[in-house]
């Protein structure tokens, strides 16, 4: 047999064993996952990905890829013609069977079929109940609360004792457990905790956070690929940001990661003009060493220290604050490992991390109640989606009902039934303008359901299921609001427009109603993600349909070199639009 031959036959073993060792990785890694969550992850900007995350792919795959690289250098070696060929088709076999059984695990675990299913299945289910932000009024009271909102990353009550509520012999979670107890979690009179269900398409920390702000699910759609392109997330939707922001709150979003990561950044400037104080502003104002980094960015120790001093200046201003948290320690596999995790479950890393996250919560919490501005502030603790962490919870009964923990603290509102709610972490969204002491029409906003009203939540008319199935088909509504695809679809075009250099001319053609438009621009950024410099150039009307700007280097911010560029219209009434397709150049 050629080594020609044997040439392809590796290649081909390489490639099937290589994708295998991918799909082995992300079933023990994101085993939990379904396809919409994946590809969510995948068509987000993924700067802020934890270093560990690449070096756990090359774990997986960099063994079996050597093997196959040794068995084929042991065929070239030490066989020839005939048993060559048989050897080389054995080991092509086995790479190839290795990849379908991989596939195929993949496929039932992923819930591909169901990702499929929404692409001919439609329903009208998000239609029938959605109550929409836009036309429902939202009153709130003259004084105005501050809010301090926190996202424990996978933190579900499932940690808690069975005595309490949980599923675990042992509490893991003693201090949250006491806050939730102290307060409210909507249990009625049960004595035990009481969380959200995170249904589908809100299992992952964006989608996590979407529902909780915007009472909706946060399917992947076509609207959402290439997110890193986009000048809008989800332009049609209403969340509490802007809700709030309206009513005159400072909206801060506070984390130890890169925003950009997964389109935090974009959603929370976007709804409700988020400050945002991450992993980036903290290194560029020197709050932590240049070099720095650990995890996802930095710890949560740092995260509640930097809280604290956020908070007290938010106090200090005129104006009521809205203070969102996202913790990040307890993210999957097996958390991050602080200096001063404590070792109380003994070599069950992600039970001390849990622990460790537990007190760090409890005890800035008995902080805020110390503070002057607690009078008027009300806290809400919220995990952003059950645990994602492969085993953890392999022990817990397939009867027991997963939960995200759930406290509200210091809400001049009170719940107005002794039952228990069933609801999901959509229902968070109207119950948090509530707990401010706002007044909601209908008591419902988005596919949410303030809690503290009688309104029944849409789990306790559907079961969960019900409501599953239902999320899972296509919804036309649910495009519509998520899309940020505008119909406006350029044809972006550049070329020297000097022999010299340093000049180009940008040429566009596309067609939308200019009734309302005061100008066409092109927006000129860096390609390395980097949002803070942005450059303006005005378009002129060189044709129907087709506008033209010169692109000056000299006049760029950051100077030569690769830029995205981005077609928007700016209305009479100043709001502008983006329009979906952009185009990279390098400036010279």
């Amino acid at each position: 047999m050629p080594l020609s031959h044997v040439v392809l036959y590796l290649l081909g073993s390489l490639v099937f064993a290589f994708i295998a060792g991918v799909l082995v990785w992300a079933l023990v890694e994101w085993g939990d996952l379904s396809m919409n969550e994946i590809m969510f992850t995948l068509t987000s900007p993924l700067e802020g990905t934890s270093d560990s995350v690449w070096l756990e792919v090359a774990a997986w795959c960099l063994p079996v890829v050597t093997v196959v690289l040794i068995a084929y250098a042991a065929i070239c070696l030490r066989t020839k013609g005939r048993v060559r060929k048989i050897a080389s088709r054995a080991v092509f076999g086995c790479a190839f069977v290795a990849f379908v059984v991989a596939t195929a695990i993949s496929w039932h675990n992923f819930k591909v079929g169901n990702y499929l299913k929404r692409m001919v299945n439609s329903s009208t289910f998000i239609e029938d109940n959605y109550a929409d932000p836009q036309t429902t009024s939202v009153t709130f009271p003259e004084q105005k609360r501050n809010l301090i909102y926190i996202y424990l990353e996978s933190m579900e009550i499932t940690f808690a004792d069975k005595a309490s509520g949980g599923a675990f012999e042992e509490n893991i979670i003693p201090n949250l457990t006491q806050l939730a107890m102290e307060n409210v979690t909507f249990s009625g009179d049960t004595g035990q905790l009481n969380g959200g269900y995170a249904l589908y398409d809100t299992t992952w920390t964006m989608a996590g956070m979407f529902a909780q702000t915007a009472g909706l699910p946060l399917s992947t759609g076509i609207g959402m690929n290439d997110m890193e392109f986009q000048s809008s997330f989800a332009p049609s939707v209403t969340s509490v940001g802007e809700i709030l922001q309206q009513n005159g709150y400072h909206n801060v979003f506070l984390l130890g990661s890169l925003a950009s990561f997964g389109g935090r950044e974009l959603f929370f400037t976007n709804h409700g003009d988020y400050t945002i104080y991450d992993f980036a502003y903290s290194r560029a104002v020197g709050e932590i060493p240049e070099n720095y980094h650990v995890w996802w960015g930095y710890e949560d120790k740092k995260l509640f220290d930097f809280a604290k001093q956020h908070a007290t200046e938010l106090a200090a201003a005129d104006e009521p604050f809205n203070l969102t948290i996202l913790t990040v320690d307890t993210h999957r596999e097996n958390g991050y490992v602080c200096a001063e995790c404590p070792t109380t479950f003994g070599d069950n890393q992600y039970a001390n991390v849990l622990a460790c996250s537990d007190q760090r919560t409890y005890d800035f919490v008995r902080w805020l109640q110390e503070q002057p501005f607690y009078e008027n502030t009300t806290i809400i603790l919220c995990g952003d989606h059950t645990t994602m962490d492969s085993d953890f919870c392999k022990d817990v009964p397939k009867g027991y009902g997963r939960r995200t923990y759930t406290a509200i603290i210091n809400a001049p509102v009170d719940p107005v039934t002794s039952e228990a709610r069933t609801y999901s972490t959509m229902d968070l969204f109207p119950t948090t303008l509530a707990a401010l002491g706002a007044r909601i029409e209908g008591d419902r906003l988005g596919l949410g359901t303030n809690l503290y009203s009688t309104q029944p939540t849409i789990l306790e008319q559907h079961s969960v299921d019900e409501v599953n199935n239902e999320l899972m088909s296509h919804s036309t509504l649910l495009e519509h609001l998520l899309s940020v695809d505008t119909g406006l679809k350029p044809t972006i075009k550049t070329q020297p427009a000097g022999e010299r250099g340093g000049a180009y001319k940008v040429t566009m053609d596309a067609t939308f109603d200019e009734t309302n438009v005061d100008h066409v621009e092109f927006r000129v950024y860096k390609a390395d993600g980097d949002r803070s410099h942005i450059d303006n150039f005005v378009c002129e009307k060189t044709g129907e349909n087709t506008y033209s700007a010169n692109v000056l280097v000299r006049n760029l911010t950051d100077g030569p070199g690769e830029y995205i560029i981005q077609a928007a219209l700016v209305y009479k009434d100043g709001t502008s639009q983006g329009m979906q397709q952009s185009v990279k150049e390098t400036f010279k």
